[in-house]
């Protein structure tokens, strides 16, 4: 039976994972449909999605736990984001920081010059490889919880992101560990929180098996609607911006966000 995992947020905005029994990673459907929906999906599913994930929508509690002031967080346009592999065990430690790296890359060919991202010493971005129960030795993160990964985002009074510390349990199956990382990038960058109205991203969540599962957690690459809502939270959104705003730049420009990754079916 595979082994899954449930998402959301603990007291004080940390994001988690869990380990479950009995739940599995799905992978995306290549039939994304225009302005990526699948057939079933209709683009108000595609708004409500992507509200939820700005504003720290958390589907197991109805509460937005993360995001209370119901505005969008981003690193503002311009910002020299930088990284780095805080702690990682030896003999993993090269290997998984250019997983790192390659997930930076990935995120920046996707964001275009809104942002820029660079490894550094004294990052902005700080990750943390750590098995679980060495948490709260090596990182700042106390092991409130089982869990895979975690995400502490922190942001000034404009809600610009200012800073973010991540952690990943290094010791799953490593193409586990690299969807992860990928995660918790993303939620680092303002998507922060996660939704049960789309089942082809890597955040989603929904009620299986007496349990929350994240329905997709891409390994190789980004989930193509993922690439849509990062490219669309820094091209068309600003720090501060309300739910309205979210409406209304998704009328405008949406679609442009989209058009790379569902340019077939357009």
């Amino acid at each position: 039976m595979a082994s899954g995992a449930a998402c959301g947020r603990l007291l004080g905005g940390l994001f988690f994972c869990l380990p479950l029994a009995g739940c599995g990673y799905a992978f995306p459907s290549d039939s994304g449909g225009a302005c990526g929906h699948t057939a079933t999906e209709t683009r108000a599913d595609v708004l409500a999605f992507a509200k939820d994930v700005l504003l720290g929508y958390e589907p197991r509690t109805g509460k937005r736990l993360y995001n209370s002031t119901g505005r969008v967080k981003r690193w503002p346009t311009g910002a020299v984001v930088t990284w780095d592999v805080v702690e990682a065990p030896d003999e993993q430690a090269d290997r998984l920081a250019a997983e790192v790296a390659v997930v930076f890359a990935e995120v920046a060919e996707v964001v275009g010059d809104a942002v820029r991202f660079e490894q550094r010493a004294d990052a902005d971005i700080r990750i943390y490889f750590a098995a679980y129960g060495n948490w709260e030795v090596v990182t700042p993160f106390s092991p409130l919880t089982r869990s895979v990964a975690l995400t502490q985002p922190y942001n000034d009074g404009d809600l610009r992101l200012t800073q973010s510390d991540i952690v990943v349990d290094p010791s799953g199956p490593f193409s586990q560990v690299r969807g992860a990382v990928r995660h918790e990038v993303l939620h680092a960058l303002g998507l922060a929180g996660h939704s049960d109205h789309l089942s082809t991203c890597s955040f989603m969540v929904s009620d299986t098996s007496a349990c929350y599962l994240r329905a997709d957690l891409p390994t190789d690459e980004m989930a193509p609607i993922d690439k849509c809502l990062a490219r669309f939270v820094y091209q068309s959104l600003h720090p501060g911006d309300t739910e309205a705003d979210i409406e209304l730049a998704f009328a405008e420009s949406w679609d442009s966000a989209c058009e790379l990754e569902f340019a077939d079916s357009m």
